[in-house]
């Protein structure tokens, strides 16, 4: 990671319920045009984009586990950005996302841009994360851990017509394992035929959130595409 840029501070997001369903239909725009049609009047908030994600875990894997033993609280470290997945990185994000049932938040922290060629400069990362004014707590959490996964995925964003709800549909689900000892990818696997849709919404909103998760008829899920990745990829049985 290159240091030429001051990174940005600390942004905390607000506490948010999400709801996450998998698609049971066939085919992507079948997915879209329900959740177009639905009585909120969802329309596109934002120009799709592809999101990639390289995933932190600790030697005994406490972020894997806490979601497989179903664990109330639990959080991910991941190094985030959009865009090409090989190249140059304009706008890497460290974030911890914590999650307290169906209730989540984000830290983030933004680190310089960066050229990215599938291997981890990982005493680079470690310094761009402490010059980020990122919390000593997740300094210390970052040089505990490993990359352990990376996942890339094509999102649509949708916002209701009053702007309380919003729904994120994901296709392309693609996963790389990561080698340990030199930090660079190998294998892949993907998974064409999951969509995965997300209903999101302020904690002050969700005596309304039955009716509009009631116009999405999916199935609801609780797969998370860190776990989902390990297992695919053969590293782990959940």
């Amino acid at each position: 990671m290159s240091n030429a840029a001051i990174a940005k501070p600390i942004s905390t997001s607000t506490h948010r319920y999400e709801r996450k369903f998998e698609g049971t239909v066939s085919a992507a725009s079948q997915v879209e045009l329900i959740v177009r049609m639905h009585p909120a009047h969802f329309r596109e908030a934002y120009p799709p984009r592809e999101i990639n994600n390289i995933y932190f875990d600790t030697p005994n894997l406490a972020s894997f586990t806490d979601h497989v033993m179903g664990a109330a609280r639990r959080s991910k470290l991941r190094l985030r950005w959009y865009g090409q997945e090989l190249g140059h990185i304009e706008k890497p994000v460290l974030e911890v996302k914590l999650k307290d049932g169906h209730v989540g938040t984000k830290q983030q922290y933004r680190l310089p841009p960066a050229d990215f060629s599938g291997v981890l400069d990982l005493p680079r990362l470690h310094q761009d994360a402490k010059e980020s004014g990122a919390a000593p707590t997740v300094v210390e959490r970052l040089a505990a851990s490993s990359p352990t996964l990376l996942n890339r995925y094509r999102r649509k964003y949708y916002v209701s017509a009053d702007g309380r709800f919003r729904v994120t549909i994901d296709t392309g689900l693609s996963f790389r394992v990561i080698n340990g000892r030199y930090h660079g990818f190998r294998n892949r696997y993907t998974d064409p035929r999951l969509i995965i849709v997300e209903l999101k919404y302020a904690a002050k909103h969700d005596e309304g959130a039955r009716d509009i998760g009631g116009g999405l008829p999916f199935r609801v899920s609780k797969l998370s595409k860190y776990i989902h990745g390990l297992v695919c990829l053969g590293r782990f049985e959940p």
